[in-house]
């Protein structure tokens, strides 16, 4: 093995050790704005299960059985606009979308309706 494939082999052990494989669970409450930027920042999956209770109150039932919380269906580009409209807000730009990529996107600062 040469030199190139010794330190590409390390430097994939270092990254498998500080990012494992670990998906963040919230099992009875929706996550606060501070707890749920954190975990959008570090990129991670996340899964939020909420009670019963909650799902009852705040929800509409599908005919398939699942729950459908009305706050994350009602979020059309005139209800953002509307809220939004005119608050600056950062926006992350990547080549052909890629924000997920390796390489780190360029973030712009615009208005809603300018993102729109």
């Amino acid at each position: 093995m040469n030199n190139g494939e010794t330190s590409l082999r390390q430097l994939i052990l270092e990254y498998q050790a500080l990012n494992d494989a670990v998906i963040n669970k919230i099992h009875d409450r929706i996550p606060t704005a501070l707890e749920l930027s954190q975990i959008i920042a570090s990129n991670r999956p996340l899964v939020i299960r909420l009670y019963n209770q909650f799902q009852k109150l705040n929800s509409m039932q599908d005919s398939d059985g699942f729950h459908a919380i009305k706050v994350f269906d009602n979020w059309p580009e005139s209800y953002l606009i509307k809220r939004l409209g005119s608050q600056l807000i950062t926006i992350a730009r990547a080549p052909a979308e890629n924000t997920d990529s390796i390489v780190e996107p360029a973030y712009e600062k615009m208005t809603m309706t300018d993102f729109f």
